[in-house]
């Protein structure tokens, strides 16, 4: 950056800091106004690439992006990101397309300020230029309203967000929301080999050896089965060389068909990693639950009658209605993992439902809906449908409630670490009394999977960067 600014003529001020994790936080260390630290954010469709440049106060409006550009643009991933910007640290994107070979589009709001400041490349400097240098740097861009700005909490202790804060904020009609969850019948076909595994599942003759063959034909659900097996709070002291071995002696066919199954639906969606929804977040979050819940099934009475495998893949798939939204409501899916990353103490249903209740009838927008047309689409098994639509029903009650009862528990233990999209999640007090065990019980299932967490999380990066 020191020798483009300068081949350039740009004068320039370089700010040291102590290292931080974002952008967000570059800007609080060092006293910047966040509407004046601009942000690079790639997006593609079909091969054609661009920079859309905006503050950290902004969100993306990809309807103005799209309009501007006559495309369907969406986010990169951060690893596709990073591989355009060899020089930088990884997600550290200096917004200056030129300097790239980049086209570029440009929020209006960053030309009203005198100077403006850049990410350097590093997670440990920024850069001060000019607005007359930033217009130069920025000469061949689109220049258009592509950003909203973005609502802050007035409490980080709760969700005051302040209906003053929403004016600048467009939320879709009503009209807009009944088209695009028309297009929840259009969705792309679930995966063919997640079709297949529930045939199988489905079939009583199939036998281990029928699903050993089937996962080993998708060669990245064959390494998390293999991995998964591996892990040691499953204490098997042999060797785990083939999937028939992890199927037969360690995991059982519930657990590897389940599991098989909610990688193969995992790939349908592709959404931006960062972010308390992003990716990454998502499948720490779901691989997390679904070990939890899994491990409270050991501890339930014997004449329960839950099935652990079908518990797994409740806890996996209970929150794919996070990725339905990003996929069908792109602009609210980043206002809303903004919303969550600036109040972590308010959980994201009730973020929703400031957000996403539009229209006269106030017809709320939220990820449980979403999910539960998703899985009912797919023709999950009803326990996965009850469990998505109810995960965060404080006074569930209905067919399915043990394994509603169960991902809410997992999810209650989850969040006293931090992991979740509702840190604020109690533990219902139905849940205990339902489940027949207690809670120091399923405290001392929780603290031997917690001992593993960092398996689980090598697990979760390899789902969240599946291709």
């Amino acid at each position: 950056m020191r020798r483009f600014l300068a081949a350039n003529g740009i004068s320039f001020q370089e700010q040291i800091h102590r290292r931080t994790e974002t952008l967000e936080a570059s800007a609080s260390v060092c006293d910047i106004p966040p509407e004046q630290m601009a942000r690079a954010v790639l997006v593609a469709d079909a091969g054609q690439l661009w920079m859309a440049i905006l503050p950290v106060s902004h969100v993306l409006d990809f309807d103005v992006l799209n309009r501007l550009t006559h495309r369907q643009l969406k986010p990169l991933s951060n690893s596709e990101s990073n591989r355009r910007f060899p020089d930088c640290e990884p997600g550290c994107h200096p917004p200056v397309p030129e300097a790239y070979g980049l086209k570029a589009l440009v929020d209006d709001s960053l030309f009203k300020h005198e100077r403006i400041w850049l990410e350097a490349g590093a997670h440990t400097a920024v850069i001060a230029i000019s607005i007359s240098s930033f217009a130069v740097l920025c000469r061949k861009a689109i220049r258009g309203p592509i950003a909203k700005p973005l609502p802050e909490s007035e409490s980080s202790a709760g969700c005051a967000i302040d209906e003053s804060d929403l004016k600048d904020v467009t939320l879709p009609s009503e009209e807009v929301i009944r088209r695009k969850l028309e297009q929840v019948y259009r969705l792309p076909a679930i995966p063919a080999v997640a079709t297949q595994i529930l045939q199988l599942v489905g079939d009583p003759e199939s036998t281990v050896k029928d699903l050993a063959e089937l996962v080993e034909m998708d060669p990245s659900i064959a390494a998390q089965v293999i991995r998964y097996a591996r892990s040691s709070f499953f204490g098997y002291r042999g060797s785990v060389d083939s999937i028939q071995t992890a199927i037969s002696r360690v995991l059982g066919f519930d657990i590897v068909s389940n599991l098989a199954l909610g990688i193969a639906a995992g790939k349908v969606f592709k959404l931006a990693p960062d972010g308390p929804l992003g990716l990454d977040s998502f499948w720490r979050h779901a691989v997390h639950n679904a070990a939890v819940v899994q491990g409270l099934t050991r501890v339930l009475p014997k004449n329960s009658g839950v099935k652990p495998g079908t518990a797994y893949l409740c806890g996996l798939l209970h929150n794919f209605g996070i990725l339905l939204l990003g996929h069908l409501f792109q602009p609210e899916y980043f206002l809303l993992n903004k919303m969550c990353l600036a109040n972590p103490h308010c959980g994201l249903p009730a973020i929703e439902q400031r957000l996403l209740c539009v229209g006269e009838s106030q017809r709320l927008l939220n990820h449980n809906q979403m999910g539960t047309w998703l899985m009912r689409h797919w023709k999950m098994p009803e326990e996965v449908v009850a469990v998505t639509a109810g995960h965060h029903d404080p006074v569930y009650r209905g067919e399915q409630d043990l394994y509603v009862a169960l991902v809410q528990l997992a999810n209650a233990l989850l969040a006293r670490d931090g992991l979740g999209d509702d840190l604020t999640t109690p533990i219902p007090d139905w849940t205990l009394q339902r489940l027949g065990i207690s809670l120091a019980a399923a405290e001392q299932v929780y603290d031997q999977i917690r001992a593993d967490s960092a398996e689980l999380d090598r697990m979760a990066q390899l789902m969240a960067g599946l291709k």
